[in-house]
Protein backbone atom coordinates (compact mmCIF):
# COMPACT_ATOMS: atom_id res chain seq x y z
CA UNK A 1 0.00 0.00 0.00
CA UNK A 2 2.81 2.22 -1.09
CA UNK A 3 1.61 6.11 -1.07
CA UNK A 4 3.14 9.49 -2.13
CA UNK A 5 4.45 7.77 -5.48
CA UNK A 6 5.10 11.13 -7.19
CA UNK A 7 7.67 11.85 -4.41
CA UNK A 8 8.63 8.58 -2.92
CA UNK A 9 9.45 6.59 -6.54
CA UNK A 10 12.82 6.16 -5.83
CA UNK A 11 11.86 3.95 -2.19
CA UNK A 12 9.87 1.51 -3.88
CA UNK A 13 11.74 -1.89 -5.94
CA UNK A 14 8.11 -2.78 -7.32
CA UNK A 15 9.93 -5.73 -9.47
CA UNK A 16 11.41 -7.04 -6.06
CA UNK A 17 8.11 -7.10 -4.85
CA UNK A 18 6.38 -9.10 -7.47
CA UNK A 19 7.93 -12.77 -5.79
CA UNK A 20 5.86 -12.15 -2.29
CA UNK A 21 3.04 -10.50 -3.55
CA UNK A 22 -0.51 -11.66 -5.71
CA UNK A 23 -1.37 -7.90 -6.44
CA UNK A 24 -0.16 -4.68 -5.84
CA UNK A 25 -2.24 -2.00 -3.90
CA UNK A 26 -1.97 1.38 -3.85
CA UNK A 27 -3.12 4.62 -1.56
CA UNK A 28 -3.91 7.63 -4.03
CA UNK A 29 -5.43 10.30 -1.63
CA UNK A 30 -5.51 13.70 -3.24
CA UNK A 31 -5.55 15.31 -0.21
CA UNK A 32 -2.30 13.73 0.69
CA UNK A 33 -0.67 12.50 -2.43
CA UNK A 34 -1.12 15.28 -4.91
CA UNK A 35 0.31 18.34 -4.45
CA UNK A 36 2.30 18.62 -7.43
CA UNK A 37 -1.43 18.93 -9.25
CA UNK A 38 -3.88 21.62 -8.86
CA UNK A 39 -7.53 20.37 -7.98
CA UNK A 40 -8.98 20.41 -11.83
CA UNK A 41 -6.01 18.24 -12.62
CA UNK A 42 -6.73 15.36 -10.25
CA UNK A 43 -8.22 12.84 -12.42
CA UNK A 44 -4.54 12.73 -14.59
CA UNK A 45 -2.86 12.50 -11.69
CA UNK A 46 -4.80 9.48 -10.88
CA UNK A 47 -4.47 8.03 -13.97
CA UNK A 48 -0.85 8.62 -14.04
CA UNK A 49 -0.31 6.96 -10.57
CA UNK A 50 -2.36 4.41 -11.50
CA UNK A 51 0.13 3.97 -14.74
CA UNK A 52 2.99 3.86 -12.36
CA UNK A 53 1.79 0.77 -10.55
CA UNK A 54 0.20 -0.93 -13.52
CA UNK A 55 4.23 -1.38 -14.24
CA UNK A 56 5.63 -1.72 -11.22
CA UNK A 57 2.98 -4.99 -10.76
CA UNK A 58 4.29 -5.96 -14.28
CA UNK A 59 2.17 -9.42 -14.57
CA UNK A 60 0.27 -9.24 -11.26
CA UNK A 61 -2.62 -7.45 -10.92
CA UNK A 62 -3.34 -4.04 -9.07
CA UNK A 63 -5.79 -2.29 -6.82
CA UNK A 64 -6.35 1.45 -5.24
CA UNK A 65 -6.24 0.22 -2.03
CA UNK A 66 -6.89 3.49 -0.37
CA UNK A 67 -9.19 6.25 -2.08
CA UNK A 68 -10.19 9.43 -0.29
CA UNK A 69 -13.92 8.67 0.18
CA UNK A 70 -14.94 11.64 2.57
CA UNK A 71 -13.80 15.08 4.01
CA UNK A 72 -10.41 16.01 5.69
CA UNK A 73 -9.44 19.55 7.88
CA UNK A 74 -6.72 18.44 9.33
CA UNK A 75 -5.72 14.95 8.45
CA UNK A 76 -4.55 16.12 4.62
CA UNK A 77 -2.10 18.14 3.27
CA UNK A 78 -4.54 20.06 1.09
CA UNK A 79 -7.70 19.25 2.59
CA UNK A 80 -10.79 19.05 0.56
CA UNK A 81 -14.44 17.79 0.38
CA UNK A 82 -14.77 15.55 -2.53
CA UNK A 83 -18.02 15.97 -4.91
CA UNK A 84 -20.12 13.29 -5.84
CA UNK A 85 -18.65 13.67 -9.55
CA UNK A 86 -15.08 13.71 -8.57
CA UNK A 87 -15.85 10.63 -6.62
CA UNK A 88 -17.39 9.31 -10.34
CA UNK A 89 -13.93 11.21 -12.12
CA UNK A 90 -11.37 9.16 -9.64
CA UNK A 91 -13.15 5.98 -9.82
CA UNK A 92 -13.69 5.66 -14.00
CA UNK A 93 -10.28 6.75 -14.39
CA UNK A 94 -8.65 4.46 -11.91
CA UNK A 95 -11.12 1.49 -13.84
CA UNK A 96 -9.92 2.85 -17.26
CA UNK A 97 -6.91 3.03 -15.94
CA UNK A 98 -6.36 -0.88 -15.03
CA UNK A 99 -7.54 -1.04 -11.58
CA UNK A 100 -9.19 -4.62 -11.03
CA UNK A 101 -10.31 -2.82 -7.73
CA UNK A 102 -11.18 -0.26 -5.22
CA UNK A 103 -11.11 0.32 -1.45
CA UNK A 104 -12.39 3.62 -0.05
CA UNK A 105 -10.75 5.38 2.66
CA UNK A 106 -13.38 4.81 4.45
CA UNK A 107 -16.87 4.05 5.09
CA UNK A 108 -17.61 5.21 8.26
CA UNK A 109 -15.96 8.90 9.57
CA UNK A 110 -13.28 8.07 12.31
CA UNK A 111 -14.26 8.68 15.74
CA UNK A 112 -11.29 9.95 17.89
CA UNK A 113 -7.55 11.20 16.99
CA UNK A 114 -6.05 12.62 14.61
CA UNK A 115 -8.69 12.04 12.14
CA UNK A 116 -12.07 12.32 14.23
CA UNK A 117 -15.13 12.63 12.11
CA UNK A 118 -12.70 12.49 8.63
CA UNK A 119 -12.98 10.57 5.29
CA UNK A 120 -16.50 9.05 5.78
CA UNK A 121 -18.55 8.45 2.65
CA UNK A 122 -21.51 8.26 5.86
CA UNK A 123 -22.59 11.59 7.39
CA UNK A 124 -21.93 11.91 11.33
CA UNK A 125 -26.03 10.75 11.62
CA UNK A 126 -25.44 7.44 9.75
CA UNK A 127 -26.85 8.93 6.39
CA UNK A 128 -25.19 7.79 2.98
CA UNK A 129 -23.86 11.36 1.74
CA UNK A 130 -23.87 11.95 -2.02
CA UNK A 131 -20.57 10.44 -2.49
CA UNK A 132 -21.92 6.60 -1.48
CA UNK A 133 -24.63 7.05 -3.46
CA UNK A 134 -22.44 7.75 -6.99
CA UNK A 135 -20.12 5.49 -5.85
CA UNK A 136 -23.42 2.80 -5.78
CA UNK A 137 -24.36 4.38 -9.17
CA UNK A 138 -20.55 3.11 -10.68
CA UNK A 139 -21.04 -0.38 -8.63
CA UNK A 140 -24.55 -0.39 -10.36
CA UNK A 141 -22.88 0.13 -13.74
CA UNK A 142 -20.69 -2.46 -13.93
CA UNK A 143 -22.90 -5.25 -12.37
CA UNK A 144 -25.37 -4.13 -15.36
CA UNK A 145 -22.24 -4.32 -17.99
CA UNK A 146 -20.40 -6.64 -16.80
CA UNK A 147 -18.38 -6.65 -20.55
CA UNK A 148 -16.89 -3.26 -19.17
CA UNK A 149 -15.77 -4.36 -15.77
CA UNK A 150 -13.85 -7.00 -17.51
CA UNK A 151 -12.42 -4.62 -20.14
CA UNK A 152 -8.47 -3.74 -19.98
CA UNK A 153 -6.52 -0.46 -20.87
CA UNK A 154 -5.85 0.49 -24.59
CA UNK A 155 -2.16 1.47 -25.32
CA UNK A 156 0.14 3.07 -27.91
CA UNK A 157 2.93 1.36 -28.50
CA UNK A 158 5.13 4.53 -26.52
CA UNK A 159 6.65 4.80 -23.61
CA UNK A 160 7.59 7.66 -20.90
CA UNK A 161 10.50 6.25 -18.99
CA UNK A 162 11.65 7.36 -15.68
CA UNK A 163 14.85 7.05 -13.50
CA UNK A 164 15.16 6.66 -10.13
CA UNK A 165 18.21 7.90 -9.37
CA UNK A 166 17.45 11.20 -11.49
CA UNK A 167 14.40 11.92 -9.24
CA UNK A 168 17.02 10.76 -6.39
CA UNK A 169 19.47 13.11 -7.36
CA UNK A 170 17.26 16.13 -7.80
CA UNK A 171 16.37 15.79 -3.90
CA UNK A 172 19.56 15.61 -3.16
CA UNK A 173 21.13 18.84 -5.05
CA UNK A 174 18.09 20.63 -4.55
CA UNK A 175 19.10 24.15 -3.80
CA UNK A 176 17.25 26.42 -1.55
CA UNK A 177 17.89 29.03 1.84
CA UNK A 178 18.11 33.04 1.51
CA UNK A 179 21.23 33.07 -1.09
CA UNK A 180 18.62 31.43 -4.02
CA UNK A 181 17.25 34.39 -5.88
CA UNK A 182 16.38 32.04 -9.21
CA UNK A 183 13.74 29.20 -8.85
CA UNK A 184 14.16 26.79 -11.47
CA UNK A 185 11.92 23.31 -11.67
CA UNK A 186 14.44 21.43 -13.13
CA UNK A 187 16.67 21.84 -10.03
CA UNK A 188 13.82 20.94 -7.57
CA UNK A 189 12.61 17.84 -6.11
CA UNK A 190 10.24 16.61 -8.86
CA UNK A 191 11.51 18.06 -11.85
CA UNK A 192 12.05 14.57 -13.79
CA UNK A 193 8.61 13.62 -12.72
CA UNK A 194 7.23 16.32 -13.71
CA UNK A 195 8.96 16.69 -17.09
CA UNK A 196 7.00 13.53 -18.06
CA UNK A 197 3.69 14.08 -16.54
CA UNK A 198 3.85 17.20 -19.17
CA UNK A 199 4.35 15.40 -21.56
CA UNK A 200 1.48 13.02 -20.77
CA UNK A 201 -0.81 15.31 -20.54
CA UNK A 202 0.23 16.45 -23.72
CA UNK A 203 -0.81 13.09 -25.15
CA UNK A 204 -3.98 12.34 -23.26
CA UNK A 205 -5.33 15.35 -24.22
CA UNK A 206 -4.75 14.32 -27.99
CA UNK A 207 -6.20 10.77 -26.96
CA UNK A 208 -2.79 8.99 -27.28
CA UNK A 209 -2.56 7.10 -24.53
CA UNK A 210 1.60 6.04 -23.80
CA UNK A 211 2.68 3.79 -21.11
CA UNK A 212 4.69 5.14 -18.05
CA UNK A 213 7.80 2.56 -16.63
CA UNK A 214 10.97 3.02 -15.01
CA UNK A 215 14.03 2.31 -16.67
CA UNK A 216 14.00 -0.88 -14.19
CA UNK A 217 10.99 -2.06 -15.43
CA UNK A 218 11.60 -1.69 -18.82
CA UNK A 219 11.11 -4.95 -20.96
CA UNK A 220 14.05 -3.98 -23.25
CA UNK A 221 13.95 -7.41 -25.46
CA UNK A 222 10.58 -7.00 -26.67
CA UNK A 223 10.40 -4.05 -27.82
CA UNK A 224 11.30 -2.08 -31.82
CA UNK A 225 10.15 -1.45 -34.74
CA UNK A 226 7.52 0.96 -34.19
CA UNK A 227 7.82 1.94 -30.40
CA UNK A 228 8.73 5.04 -29.56
CA UNK A 229 10.69 5.93 -25.85
CA UNK A 230 11.10 8.82 -24.24
CA UNK A 231 13.13 9.98 -21.66
CA UNK A 232 11.91 13.40 -20.28
CA UNK A 233 15.15 15.24 -18.90
CA UNK A 234 16.44 12.08 -17.18
CA UNK A 235 19.82 13.68 -16.21
CA UNK A 236 21.08 10.40 -14.64
CA UNK A 237 20.49 7.34 -17.29
CA UNK A 238 23.00 4.54 -15.91
CA UNK A 239 25.45 3.44 -17.89
CA UNK A 240 23.84 0.00 -17.90
CA UNK A 241 21.16 0.66 -20.06
CA UNK A 242 23.63 2.42 -22.72
CA UNK A 243 23.30 -1.02 -24.59
CA UNK A 244 20.08 -1.71 -24.35
CA UNK A 245 19.07 1.96 -25.99
CA UNK A 246 21.47 1.29 -28.96
CA UNK A 247 20.30 -2.52 -29.35
CA UNK A 248 16.30 -1.12 -29.24
CA UNK A 249 16.92 1.63 -31.91
CA UNK A 250 19.11 -0.53 -33.94
CA UNK A 251 16.08 -2.90 -34.01
CA UNK A 252 13.61 -0.44 -35.55
CA UNK A 253 12.94 1.51 -32.23
CA UNK A 254 12.35 5.35 -32.11
CA UNK A 255 14.04 7.16 -29.22
CA UNK A 256 13.23 10.93 -28.07
CA UNK A 257 15.39 12.63 -25.65
CA UNK A 258 14.95 16.26 -23.81
CA UNK A 259 16.14 18.31 -21.52
CA UNK A 260 19.40 16.94 -19.78
CA UNK A 261 18.64 13.37 -20.49
CA UNK A 262 21.56 11.27 -20.34
CA UNK A 263 23.92 13.90 -18.78
CA UNK A 264 25.06 11.88 -15.59
CA UNK A 265 25.75 8.57 -14.96
CA UNK A 266 25.20 6.87 -11.65
CA UNK A 267 28.48 7.97 -10.31
CA UNK A 268 28.03 11.54 -11.48
CA UNK A 269 29.83 11.72 -14.55
CA UNK A 270 29.39 14.02 -17.33
CA UNK A 271 28.86 11.65 -19.82
CA UNK A 272 28.99 13.56 -22.76
CA UNK A 273 32.39 14.43 -21.67
CA UNK A 274 35.06 14.06 -24.03
CA UNK A 275 34.25 10.02 -25.33
CA UNK A 276 31.08 10.86 -25.43
CA UNK A 277 29.16 6.93 -24.86
CA UNK A 278 25.95 8.06 -26.42
CA UNK A 279 27.52 10.35 -29.56
CA UNK A 280 27.50 7.22 -32.22
CA UNK A 281 23.92 6.88 -31.05
CA UNK A 282 22.54 10.18 -31.36
CA UNK A 283 25.05 11.24 -33.95
CA UNK A 284 26.50 14.09 -32.47
CA UNK A 285 28.02 15.21 -29.32
CA UNK A 286 26.92 18.05 -26.54
CA UNK A 287 28.77 20.59 -25.84
CA UNK A 288 27.58 22.56 -22.88
CA UNK A 289 24.39 23.16 -21.54
CA UNK A 290 23.37 26.82 -21.07
CA UNK A 291 21.38 28.40 -18.65
CA UNK A 292 18.60 30.50 -20.80
CA UNK A 293 15.97 31.62 -17.90
CA UNK A 294 12.55 30.17 -16.90
CA UNK A 295 10.66 29.92 -20.29
CA UNK A 296 12.38 30.42 -23.87
CA UNK A 297 11.30 29.32 -27.44
CA UNK A 298 13.01 26.71 -29.22
CA UNK A 299 12.10 25.15 -32.64
CA UNK A 300 12.00 22.06 -33.49
CA UNK A 301 12.26 21.55 -37.75
CA UNK A 302 10.65 25.00 -37.72
CA UNK A 303 8.00 24.65 -35.35
CA UNK A 304 8.09 26.55 -32.03
CA UNK A 305 7.89 24.99 -28.74
CA UNK A 306 8.82 26.59 -25.07
CA UNK A 307 11.42 25.60 -23.08
CA UNK A 308 12.97 25.61 -19.40
CA UNK A 309 16.17 26.92 -18.19
CA UNK A 310 18.60 25.02 -20.24
CA UNK A 311 19.28 25.31 -23.74
CA UNK A 312 22.09 22.43 -24.84
CA UNK A 313 24.14 23.09 -27.36
CA UNK A 314 25.01 20.39 -30.14
CA UNK A 315 27.97 19.80 -32.38
CA UNK A 316 26.85 17.58 -35.27
CA UNK A 317 28.59 14.26 -36.27
CA UNK A 318 26.36 12.32 -38.26
CA UNK A 319 22.74 13.21 -37.26
CA UNK A 320 21.22 15.87 -39.24
CA UNK A 321 19.82 19.55 -37.99
CA UNK A 322 16.55 19.54 -36.53
CA UNK A 323 17.21 22.63 -34.66
CA UNK A 324 18.92 26.22 -35.00
CA UNK A 325 18.59 29.03 -32.13
CA UNK A 326 18.91 32.37 -34.76
CA UNK A 327 22.87 32.61 -33.81
CA UNK A 328 22.98 29.44 -35.68
CA UNK A 329 23.49 27.33 -32.92
CA UNK A 330 22.31 23.16 -33.05
CA UNK A 331 20.35 22.80 -30.65
CA UNK A 332 18.21 19.56 -32.35
CA UNK A 333 19.09 16.64 -33.84
CA UNK A 334 17.87 13.50 -35.89
CA UNK A 335 19.82 10.53 -36.63
CA UNK A 336 19.34 7.07 -38.12
CA UNK A 337 21.11 4.42 -36.52
CA UNK A 338 21.05 0.69 -37.50
CA UNK A 339 17.00 0.74 -38.12
CA UNK A 340 16.02 3.37 -36.33
CA UNK A 341 15.71 6.83 -35.46
CA UNK A 342 16.87 9.12 -32.72
CA UNK A 343 15.65 12.67 -31.73
CA UNK A 344 17.75 15.19 -29.51
CA UNK A 345 16.37 17.80 -27.89
CA UNK A 346 18.44 18.88 -25.29
CA UNK A 347 16.32 21.62 -23.82
CA UNK A 348 13.80 20.85 -21.17
CA UNK A 349 10.24 20.65 -23.09
CA UNK A 350 7.70 19.50 -20.36
CA UNK A 351 8.75 21.98 -17.35
CA UNK A 352 7.81 25.10 -19.81
CA UNK A 353 4.74 23.77 -19.84
CA UNK A 354 3.94 22.15 -16.23
CA UNK A 355 0.71 22.89 -14.91
CA UNK A 356 -0.93 23.68 -18.14
CA UNK A 357 -2.35 22.34 -21.56
CA UNK A 358 0.27 23.20 -24.76
CA UNK A 359 -1.26 23.00 -27.90
CA UNK A 360 2.32 23.34 -29.54
CA UNK A 361 3.33 20.49 -27.36
CA UNK A 362 0.50 18.13 -28.24
CA UNK A 363 1.26 18.74 -31.59
CA UNK A 364 4.47 18.00 -31.47
CA UNK A 365 4.08 14.63 -30.14
CA UNK A 366 1.31 13.80 -32.95
CA UNK A 367 3.97 14.59 -35.33
CA UNK A 368 6.60 12.36 -33.81
CA UNK A 369 4.98 9.38 -32.66
CA UNK A 370 3.64 6.38 -34.89
CA UNK A 371 -0.14 5.44 -34.43
CA UNK A 372 -1.73 1.93 -34.76
CA UNK A 373 -4.98 1.95 -36.13
CA UNK A 374 -7.66 1.49 -33.48
CA UNK A 375 -11.41 1.12 -33.39
CA UNK A 376 -11.64 4.37 -32.05
CA UNK A 377 -9.79 7.22 -31.67
CA UNK A 378 -10.10 10.90 -30.38
CA UNK A 379 -9.86 13.76 -33.32
CA UNK A 380 -7.79 16.45 -32.19
CA UNK A 381 -6.49 18.29 -29.00
CA UNK A 382 -8.50 18.90 -26.64
CA UNK A 383 -7.10 20.98 -23.52
CA UNK A 384 -8.23 19.66 -20.07
CA UNK A 385 -9.47 16.62 -21.55
CA UNK A 386 -9.01 13.40 -19.13
CA UNK A 387 -9.42 10.34 -22.00
CA UNK A 388 -8.58 6.71 -21.53
CA UNK A 389 -9.92 3.81 -23.70
CA UNK A 390 -10.79 -0.04 -22.60
CA UNK A 391 -11.15 -3.19 -24.88
CA UNK A 392 -13.17 -6.10 -24.41
CA UNK A 393 -13.19 -8.43 -27.51
CA UNK A 394 -14.55 -6.61 -30.40
CA UNK A 395 -16.24 -3.90 -27.89
CA UNK A 396 -14.26 -0.34 -26.80
CA UNK A 397 -15.46 1.67 -24.17
CA UNK A 398 -14.36 5.34 -23.70
CA UNK A 399 -14.17 7.20 -20.39
CA UNK A 400 -14.05 10.73 -20.74
CA UNK A 401 -13.31 13.20 -17.69
CA UNK A 402 -13.80 16.78 -17.63
CA UNK A 403 -13.37 18.90 -14.94
CA UNK A 404 -13.35 22.63 -15.46
CA UNK A 405 -12.71 23.24 -18.67
CA UNK A 406 -16.16 24.97 -20.77
CA UNK A 407 -18.47 22.96 -22.27
CA UNK A 408 -17.74 21.44 -25.73
CA UNK A 409 -18.02 19.20 -28.37
CA UNK A 410 -15.66 16.16 -29.28
CA UNK A 411 -15.22 14.41 -32.58
CA UNK A 412 -13.97 11.14 -33.03
CA UNK A 413 -12.71 8.30 -36.03
CA UNK A 414 -14.46 5.16 -35.48
CA UNK A 415 -15.28 3.78 -38.96
CA UNK A 416 -18.71 1.59 -38.91
CA UNK A 417 -19.55 2.29 -34.81
CA UNK A 418 -21.62 4.55 -32.81
CA UNK A 419 -21.47 5.30 -29.13
CA UNK A 420 -23.94 4.90 -26.76
CA UNK A 421 -23.80 5.99 -23.43
CA UNK A 422 -23.61 3.30 -20.39
CA UNK A 423 -22.38 6.12 -17.38
CA UNK A 424 -22.84 10.01 -17.18
CA UNK A 425 -22.29 12.72 -14.44
CA UNK A 426 -22.95 16.00 -15.26
CA UNK A 427 -23.70 17.38 -18.54
CA UNK A 428 -22.86 15.61 -21.86
CA UNK A 429 -24.75 13.86 -24.31
CA UNK A 430 -24.10 12.54 -28.16
CA UNK A 431 -24.98 14.68 -30.95
CA UNK A 432 -23.96 12.10 -33.51
CA UNK A 433 -22.00 9.09 -34.60
CA UNK A 434 -18.82 10.38 -34.80
CA UNK A 435 -19.30 13.56 -31.39
CA UNK A 436 -20.36 13.79 -28.31
CA UNK A 437 -21.10 17.03 -26.19
CA UNK A 438 -19.31 17.13 -23.08
CA UNK A 439 -20.14 19.66 -20.13
CA UNK A 440 -17.59 20.77 -17.37
CA UNK A 441 -17.62 18.77 -13.91
CA UNK A 442 -18.72 16.02 -15.97
CA UNK A 443 -18.18 12.00 -16.65
CA UNK A 444 -19.20 10.26 -20.07
CA UNK A 445 -18.51 6.52 -20.62
CA UNK A 446 -19.53 5.19 -23.87
CA UNK A 447 -19.77 1.48 -25.24
CA UNK A 448 -18.72 2.01 -29.38
CA UNK A 449 -21.12 -0.55 -31.18
CA UNK A 450 -21.60 -1.83 -34.47
CA UNK A 451 -24.07 0.80 -36.72
CA UNK A 452 -27.09 -0.75 -37.80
Amino acid sequence: NNHQIFRLLPEYDFPAWRGFLDHLGASMHPSWHFGYFDRDAYPLAMSANCELIRSGAGPLPFWVTELQGGSNNYSGMNPLTPTATEIAQWVWTSIASGARGLIFWTLNPRSVGFEAGEWGMIDWQGQPTDRLEMAGRITACLAAHPGLAQARPQFDPIHLLYSSETMALQDLWEMDGGDVRQTFAARQSGGHIKSLLAHYQAMLESGITPQIAGLHEFDWENHGRDHTLILPNMTVLPRAYHQPLRDYVARGGKLVLTGQSGHLDEYRYNTFQGDAPLAELLGGHLLELRVQGDRFETRVEGQPLLAHYLQGVIEPATGAIAGEAPNGTVTALRHTYGQGETLWVPAPLGLAVWGESSPALAAFWRREVSLPSQPVRLAGHYPGLMIRQLQAGNTTYTVLVQTDSPARTLRFDAPGLRPEVVFQSGAGQILDKRSVHLGPASVLVLRWAAKE
